[in-house]
């Protein structure tokens, strides 16, 4: 219960309102409402001698060594009383609720040599559930602060962040576009955010690969296409004398052109393009090396088939893929749908292959009882399940057969190859059940599709690269879009 509210005002920024609170038993003086939750009190909400449910607070020790309290969720109930003539008593509440400022790392840490940490924060906040306000913010962390938050902080990850030193942005070292950054103080306090709904998400302002020719060298932009190629690791000795590693990949967008992007360090080692994938960079810097090309810097983002709706912005139905003749071309297209399984091919769909790590290739048995393959010229004592599967997926428009390889088939019979190798030898009514479940089942995929030509017969081949589950509230969402935008 707040037994008391005061109002200060300090300086040009809002209100902070200071509050002393009691439970019945102890009182405290030390509580602190975030300026985000002002409209409770302003809106009488928040009263003094009100019933409070504290959801969320946050514990700093001051200076002095004195404890204070910051309360990010308060849900107010405020308490009515009639009694009528036969004694009877009614209850009224009323609730409400504000939500806070979060913060979401979109970038990975870098620590330099004078021991400074540098961040790149998105910030958003929620004013109702049908507003948002976003953007973006530089954080910057020095000597006992790196130490104190460099383990705390992953990529991706949503914070609460607090009582950190605003000032103005240095525009020759900071390309972000806001005219404050941030300083990690002593007192500053960092919180996890363990809620998993309207949280923030990394905001992009990417540019057509067909553009990047009218930009200037340096410009500094957002890029995100579909990775056609990569080529082979590469080591070069760096000016403090360490051996470093580089990597180019391509990448290929709507607009049909494509773009070198050079992968640098960690990144470029543990880059893998086997399947693909969509690569969205964020904050990379444009070069004139080699022709046009782009490469990305200490502060870029690198994130691989990201969930963000520019990564899923080539919708289409099964329909267009034929009237729009997709595939057809001398370059494979690439499309998105959300498509129903109708029929998935038990027969063949699981082969014997080369055991190694890194190699899926069929092995034949040799007369000795080993297993030979052709692609490692090795023979191996024993093998490894792998798995290929054809499938006639269909929407409301039309059906398509589609193959599926191993971690893509995997995913929508929801078995691993060595499971399913193992059922199709010991139990053959299990394996037969795994695809009758799957019938019927539905799924986000992202295919390929190219046109092959095989024994003089040419045909539009589908490659499956991913499946993922139908959020369907986005996937509502999509649709309500489509429909206001015929209807426009």
């Amino acid at each position: 219960v707040p037994q008391n509210i005061h109002r200060i005002i300090r300086g040009s920024g809002p209100p902070r309102f200071h509050l002393v609170m009691s439970d019945g038993l102890h009182t405290m003086s030390s509580f602190w409402l975030v300026t985000q939750l002002n409209c409770l009190v302003e809106e009488n909400c928040l009263l003094p001698y009100c019933v409070c449910l504290l959801k969320r607070s946050v514990t700093n020790i001051l200076k002095d060594g004195r404890y204070a309290w910051t309360l990010y969720l308060c849900l107010s109930l405020s308490l009515s009383l009639s009694v009528s003539v036969s004694m009877s008593v009614s209850l009224s509440v009323s609730l409400s609720v504000s939500l806070s400022v979060s913060l979401s790392v979109s970038l990975s840490l870098s620590l330099s040599l004078s021991l400074s940490l540098s961040l790149s924060l998105s910030l958003s906040l929620s004013l109702s559930l049908s507003l948002s306000l976003s953007g973006e913010i530089g954080v910057t962390a020095f000597d006992k602060e790196v130490d104190k938050f460099f383990s705390l902080l992953e990529t991706g990850k949503v914070y609460y962040i607090s009582r950190g030193k605003l000032k103005e942005a240095n525009k020759k070292y900071n390309t972000l576009k806001n005219n404050y950054e941030m300083t990690l103080l002593s007192e500053t306090s960092i919180v996890p955010c363990e809620d998993d709904q309207d949280l923030p998400m990394v905001e992009c302002d990417f540019i057509l690969i067909a553009q990047l020719e009218h930009m200037e060298k340096d410009d500094i932009i957002d890029v995100i296409g579909v990775c056609r190629s990569v080529d082979d690791l590469s080591s070069f000795t760096a000016k403090t004398g360490r051996q470093e590693y580089k990597r180019d990949i391509h990448l290929v967008d709507t607009s049909g052109k494509a773009v070198a992007v050079t992968l640098w360090g960690e990144q470029a080692e543990m880059f893998d393009g086997s399947v693909q994938p969509i690569v969205a960079v964020k904050r990379a810097c444009l070069s004139d090396f080699g022709g046009q090309s782009v490469s990305a810097i200490f502060s870029s983002a690198v994130m691989v088939n990201p969930d963000i709706p520019e990564a899923n912005t080539c919708w289409k139905t099964l329909s267009d893929v034929k009237t729009e003749q997709l595939g057809q071309g001398d370059k494979a297209d690439y499309f998105s749908c959300v498509a129903t399984v109708l029929f998935s091919g038990k027969e063949s769909c699981l082969y014997q292959a080369c055991p190694s790590a890194d190699c899926k290739k069929k092995v034949i048995e040799q007369p000795n009882g080993l297993y030979h393959c052709e692609k490692c010229d090795k023979q191996f004592p024993n093998y490894k399940y792998c798995v290929m599967l054809s499938a006639n997926i269909a929407d409301f428009s039309d059906n398509q057969w589609v193959t599926c390889f191993h971690e893509t088939a995997e995913g929508i019979l929801g078995h691993n190859a060595e499971t399913l190798g193992h059922l199709k030898d010991t139990d053959e009514a299990a394996f037969d059940e795994v695809f009758q479940k799957v019938n019927f089942t539905t799924h986000i995929f992202r295919n390929r599709v190219k046109l092959e030509t095989y024994n003089d017969e040419s045909r539009v081949k589908a490659m499956v690269m991913e499946v993922k589950p139908v959020d369907h509230r986005e996937y509502s969402r999509r649709l309500i879009s489509n429909i206001r935008n015929m209807a426009a």
